[in-house]
């Protein structure tokens, strides 16, 4: 645990705080998306930092003096400050001018202003890259992109944070880790089952062509009482449709059926596709 070190008024000469947020805003009362509510207008925010040193009480200021120069890249600090000034001054306009407000316009409640300081002699913990300048060690935001901290708050308390936060992200990987299982499963049945399909295709292309060859060659002299394809009208039948048992296809119509393939008399799955033999 370190302090802010009063002894130290290099940066800053004789004054009292080394880091000062002061926030002023006026409350009003006006139509946020078509219905009367509070609102805020900032009028100002302003913060000034002083660069500060860190030195431990119990170790000379010269061994362990710590340059704190840009403490607004700190993260949490400007949340914990010590308040002191904090003062809401109510609207003072008649009631006649609040009624046409009322009226015409946004309603001014008053202004609301306050000042957080972060005075010398504070105890304060530090975490960050501690680098040389010259002579003098100075804490900045790690390089590499850790966490840049300084707060008010104990080493049991910063621990005690960063475990719930580190659980917290546990949870969300751990969750965003299922759902990349879950979709790469996913995808990687639909690929194989498509690559089954096309196989499946392709086998039941070929046992239709050959069964067309020996078709053919067998009713070279025609005959008349051959059905055609319902589809093309103009192919004799082939195959027959599984698990619904139709013969109502041609091979060529068979081989371009869209997916999901659909039997085109009942309308029934299909999940194979055989070719017939004419006797």
């Amino acid at each position: 645990m370190l302090y802010i070190d009063p002894s130290y008024a290099q940066f800053a000469g004789d004054v009292s705080q080394r880091y000062n947020h002061i926030f002023m805003h006026e409350l009003l009362l006006g139509y946020i998306r078509g219905m009367r509510s509070d609102w805020t207008k900032v009028i100002r925010d302003n913060t000034e930092t002083v660069p500060f040193i860190l030195r431990d009480a119990e170790i000379p200021a010269a061994a362990g003096s710590v340059f704190i120069t840009e403490p607004l890249q700190a993260s949490t600090l400007q949340e914990e400050l010590t308040p002191t000034y904090d003062v809401f001054e109510p609207n003072k306009s008649s009631l006649m001018e609040r009624g046409l407000d009322r009226i015409f316009g946004d309603v001014s409640k008053g202004i609301q202003e306050s000042e957080h300081m972060l005075k010398l002699g504070t105890n304060i913990v530090g975490i960050g890259e501690i680098i040389l300048q010259g002579e003098k060690a100075v804490m900045r935001a790690p390089k590499a992109g850790g966490d840049y901290v300084l707060t008010l708050f104990s080493k049991a308390e910063i621990i005690k944070r960063f475990e719930s936060k580190s659980l917290w992200y546990k949870v969300a990987l751990g969750f965003l880790g299922v759902t990349g299982v879950v979709i790469f499963s996913y995808a990687i049945r639909k690929l194989y089952k498509t690559w089954q399909d096309n196989i499946q295709r392709e086998q039941e292309t070929q046992r239709i062509l050959e069964a067309r060859r020996q078709n053919r060659d067998g009713n070279e002299a025609g005959d008349g009482n051959v059905q055609e394809c319902v589809i093309c009208l103009t192919n004799p039948r082939e195959v027959i449709v599984l698990n619904c048992g139709h013969i109502c296809l041609c091979a060529d119509c068979a081989g371009v059926l869209p997916s999901p393939r659909k039997c085109p008399i009942c309308r029934a799955d299909i999940a194979r596709i055989i070719p017939t033999f004419n006797a």
